[in-house]
């Protein structure tokens, strides 16, 4: 915090005005006029081959038309653990919990199919900059234009039952006024993510 108050002082900019601000819905980055970074970073490439893992519940009636169930099944794995933890990044909610709520309703719409088609993708590489993803979508599976919703399941919260559903990218989906309906009929509400 010394070296940013330091920062912000240099170029004239009110530290604690600044972060309070930052805080707040609408908060617009600020430009540090005559602050100039130099930077050298040490990397390194590894070269990985992972898979996305689909499948498919054709609908009854509409089985050109596809409903996308898609959850991440990576996590970061570990790191050394010199603190003296295992080093491992357990990924039980994030995202253990999304892979086992679409293979959950998977297995439900197999033995009570629905209407319409539902395409079920566990992507890969999420956690490295949602590389599984834009796979499918430079490679999907089923032409885009015969997806007519689609719900992405990541980190569910397993602490007991919710009175709410949280959306990201709330307000930019078709689906969200049969979201709330379903939502309604469990006692919840459909909230924005607070983030």
């Amino acid at each position: 915090e010394e070296t940013a108050r330091a920062l912000f002082e240099a170029t004239g900019l009110d530290f604690n005005a600044l972060t309070a601000a930052a805080s707040q819905p609408g908060f617009e980055p600020v430009p540090m006029d005559g602050a100039v970074m130099n930077a050298a970073f040490d990397t390194r490439i590894d070269r990985l081959e992972s898979r996305n893992v689909a499948g498919v519940v054709t609908g009854t009636q509409h089985p050109d038309e596809y409903v996308l169930y898609m959850a991440h099944w990576d996590h970061l794995g570990g790191e050394n653990g010199a603190d003296g933890s295992d080093g491992i990044y357990n990924g039980a909610v994030d995202n253990g919990t999304g892979t086992a709520a679409i293979m959950e309703i998977a297995e439900m719409m197999a033995n009570d199919r629905p209407q319409r088609s539902v395409l079920f993708v566990a992507v890969t590489l999420e956690e490295s900059g949602l590389l599984g993803s834009a796979y499918f979508g430079e490679n999907p599976l089923v032409p885009l234009n015969q997806i007519v919703a689609g719900v992405n399941m990541d980190g569910m919260m397993p602490m007991g039952p919710t009175s709410d559903v949280v959306v990201v990218g709330y307000g930019a989906s078709e689906i969200e006024d049969v979201l709330a309906d379903v939502a309604a009929l469990q006692d919840r509400v459909v909230v924005p993510d607070p983030t």
